[in-house]
This record gives C-alpha cells, sequence and structure tokens, in this order.
C-alpha cells in the first residue's frame, strides 16, 4: 500500500490524520458463495471532509494491493490504484470585529480585525478592497460630500494582513484621519463609509466582508477677521463711518447670525467727568447698526458690515476736545454654541467696537 501526493507546494507526502482516512476509505467483498472461480469487488468511499486539505489541481494516488490466497501457499496480487483530485474551496471569513466610530475633535482613529481560514492548505489567499459607499447625513439634507471630502474619507482605510499569511490567517484594518478632514461636519452630522475587504484564493474562490465606519462631526466655532472695527466721527464734519467684519465656521452647514450689544460709553469731559447723560447716551448707541451680508442666510461664510452714523444735533453738548468712547460688541453665533469675539475702538465721538 502506498499514499503519494503531488501538492502545489512541491510535496509529496500527506500527514498521518489525512493518510489514515485515506486509506480506510478502500474496501474488498468477495463474492459471498466463493467456489474456486469467484470476483472481489472493492470500494472506494471517503467523506468530503477528509479531501478538504486538497487544494485544486492537486492529487493524491493510492496504491491498494489485493492478493488472493487459495490457502495452500499459492498466492496472486493484484493493485487497485485510486487517483483523488481536489477541487477549490473558497475561503470563509469571521468578522472578528468590522464597525469603526469615529468623532471630529476627539477619537481619529480605530482598528479591527478579520479572520480568514481556507480548507485547502497549500492556498496562499490574499486580501484587497475598495471604498463601497460614502454616505451622509447633513443638517442641509444632503447624503453627499464633495470630491475632496470623499478622498480623504476612503483614504483613511488600510488593511495589513499577517506577513506569514498561510492558509489561515488575520487581516487587520486600520482607519486613521486627520482632524482637518473632518473640519467640515457641523455638531450631529454624521458620514458613513463602507469598505469591501475581499479574500481571494488565487484558485477562483473569493468571499467579502464589509466593514463599516462611522464618522461624527463636532462643533466647530466660527472665527472672526477684523477687517476694519474703527471708526472716527467728528462734531460739525463727520458724521458717519463704516466697516466690516469677515466671519468663517469651518462647519460648512452652519449659518451664523450676527448681534450687537451697546458694552460701554465712556467719556473725556473738561470738567472732569467721564459719563454723559442718559438722553445723549441713548443716542449715541442708537447710531450704530450692523447688516450680515444678504447671502448670510445660505453660506457659513460672510460679512458683516457695520455703520454708525450721528446727527449733528447729538453731539452739540461736546465742548472742544472732549471725546466720547463708545464700544459695541458684535456677537456671531452659529447656533450650535459656537460663538467668536473681537475688539476694536476709534476716539471721540466715535464707536469703539467689539466683535463676539
Amino acid at each position: 500500500m502506498s499514499v503519494s501526493a503531488v501538492r502545489h507546494d512541491g510535496s509529496t507526502t500527506v500527514e498521518a490524520d489525512q493518510q489514515t482516512a485515506i486509506e480506510a476509505a478502500f474496501s474488498i467483498s468477495p463474492d459471498s458463495y466463493n467456489a474456486n472461480n469467484g470476483t472481489i469487488d472493492w470500494d472506494y468511499s471517503i467523506a468530503e471532509g477528509d479531501l478538504d486539505f486538497l487544494a485544486e489541481g492537486e492529487t493524491v494516488t493510492a496504491v491498494f494491493t489485493v492478493t488472493v490466497d487459495d490457502q495452500k501457499g499459492g498466492t496472486a496480487t493484484q493493485d487497485v490504484t485510486v487517483t483523488i483530485t481536489g477541487t477549490n474551496d473558497a475561503p470563509t471569513l469571521t468578522a472578528t470585529d468590522v464597525a469603526g466610530a469615529i468623532t471630529e475633535g476627539s477619537v481619529l482613529s480605530d482598528t479591527g480585525s478579520i479572520a480568514f481560514a481556507d480548507l485547502d492548505l497549500t492556498d496562499r489567499p490574499t486580501a484587497t478592497f475598495v471604498p463601497t459607499s460614502v454616505e451622509a447625513v447633513r443638517h442641509d439634507g444632503s447624503t453627499t460630500v464633495d470630491a475632496d471630502q470623499q478622498t480623504a474619507i476612503e483614504a483613511a482605510f488600510s488593511i495589513a494582513p499577517e506577513s506569514y499569511n498561510a492558509n489561515n490567517g488575520t487581516i487587520a484594518w486600520d482607519y486613521s484621519i486627520a482632524e482637518g478632514d473632518l473640519d467640515f461636519l457641523a455638531e450631529g452630522e454624521t458620514v458613513t463609509a463602507v469598505f469591501t475587504v475581499t479574500v481571494d484564493d488565487q484558485k477562483g474562490g473569493t468571499v467579502t466582508q464589509d466593514v463599516t465606519v462611522t464618522i461624527t462631526g463636532t462643533n466647530d466655532a466660527p472665527t472672526l477677521t477684523a477687517t476694519d472695527v474703527a471708526g472716527a466721527i467728528t462734531e460739525g464734519s463727520v458724521l458717519s463711518d463704516t466697516g466690516s467684519i469677515a466671519f468663517a465656521d469651518l462647519d460648512l452647514t452652519d449659518r451664523p447670525t450676527a448681534t450687537f450689544v451697546a458694552t460701554s460709553v465712556v467719556a473725556v469731559r473738561a470738567d472732569g467727568s467721564t459719563t454723559v447723560d442718559a438722553d445723549q447716551q441713548a443716542a449715541i448707541e442708537a447710531a450704530f447698526s450692523i447688516t450680515p451680508d444678504s447671502y448670510n442666510d445660505s453660506a457659513n461664510n460672510g460679512v458683516i458690515a457695520w455703520d454708525y452714523s450721528i446727527a449733528e444735533g447729538d453731539l452739540d453738548f461736546l465742548a472742544e476736545g472732549e471725546t466720547v468712547t463708545a464700544v459695541f460688541t458684535v456677537t456671531v453665533e452659529d447656533l450650535k454654541g459656537g460663538t467668536a469675539t473681537r475688539m476694536s475702538r476709534s476716539p471721540s465721538p466715535a464707536p469703539m467696537m467689539r466683535q463676539r
């Protein structure tokens, strides 16, 4: 009896358990009435599971020698040769950890793994992946991201099969993204990215597993650029001044709003006083106004135009050289809890502005 193999790894043997199963599958049945002449029936039956170790195209040749003995010292032998040919068994996967969670401003990476197994012992599966989908839930009702955002989200995923990769192994996946690549997401907005990992045994057998990464946005406060935040008013001459404040919000679906309050009115008077009376203060404060850009309600970035215009009569109380400095606090709010401030001042009787 002999068992010899032709394997893809160059080996010609099988292991002990495999050989035992291959040999045990052979049996003979002489005719029950057995006269001086007769027939020996042989049978070869083996379980599918006992052959799973064979890859496609691999063979095992088992030779069984049948001996007929007349019990008088005469024998005759005949070899029965059974050739077993392997076919492909597709690899299988076990989803150890296939869900990732990323939070802007906090958790920017996640990892997991997928175990694979191939019954064909000489197969050496390889792993690849492709981004399958990137879907958003945005405050403006959109479900997409722009091309650059999608590129960054997809590029953050990678896999690393075990270096020794046998027929069985593990695929480690990693998701790591830069904070700046997520700034566009507003608080509570999400992006779900699905990556399909494929294990291929190079014999036509493949199996896939999706890895799903959920990215959640947090709030980025707006920022301000003080384009012109100092005004100068001169009684009897210049009675108005204007300027502007640019704002930007990284959260693309935020729609910031602007408001202002009069913060202080401080005088330098010839009599040493630092205050004005109630009517004078009311007129000085009422002269200030702001006008956000008309498109502001549909963009995350914009400009706030401020204006200070006062009537000559409202300044008659000021003697030559006396000044009043008025401070106005402009607040830009993204309605998600984020605000920005800025301060500037101008000499009397002119507004001093603070932005927030």
